[in-house]
């Protein structure tokens, strides 16, 4: 399982700074995983950032490139670590590449392509490759 946190949080995969240099985050691995069943309630921090979405219909698998895609543009580390209790750190990849590059702020793009080391394409790019 993969988590993210504070230097002590655990062994750590990657380190990374975001803002000031005094403040450093890692991916870690960590034991465990929590799951959240469907008809239980968003937590308050994950529903804001789902404010243009009616909450009664959102479903943690169905929904989850919404999720996904608001919590890693607009997310706090709460709302971050949340999202990893909820999703294998191979689903949040999977479904981060599949996130067009408009949907994402450029900064949050440039963390977690760094992070997680994702790199979704554009619209033209995926018509492109068809051709």
């Amino acid at each position: 399982m993969v988590g993210i946190g504070k230097p002590d949080a655990g062994n750590p995969l990657v380190r990374f700074n975001r803002g000031s240099p005094d403040t450093e985050y890692i991916v870690y691995e960590r034991e465990g995983r929590s799951t959240m069943k469907s008809d239980q309630e968003l937590p308050k921090n994950i529903q804001a950032l789902l404010w243009s979405y009616k909450l009664d219909h959102i479903d943690l698998s169905v929904h989850k490139r919404i999720i996904i895609s608001q919590v890693l543009n607009f997310g706090s580390e709460d709302a971050t670590r949340w999202l990893f209790q909820q999703y294998e750190p191979q689903e949040i990849v999977r479904e981060s590449n599949q996130i067009p590059v408009g949907q994402w702020d450029k900064k949050s793009l440039s963390l977690w392509s760094l992070v997680l080391g994702i790199h979704p394409v554009s619209k033209f790019e995926k018509v492109s490759h068809v051709v």
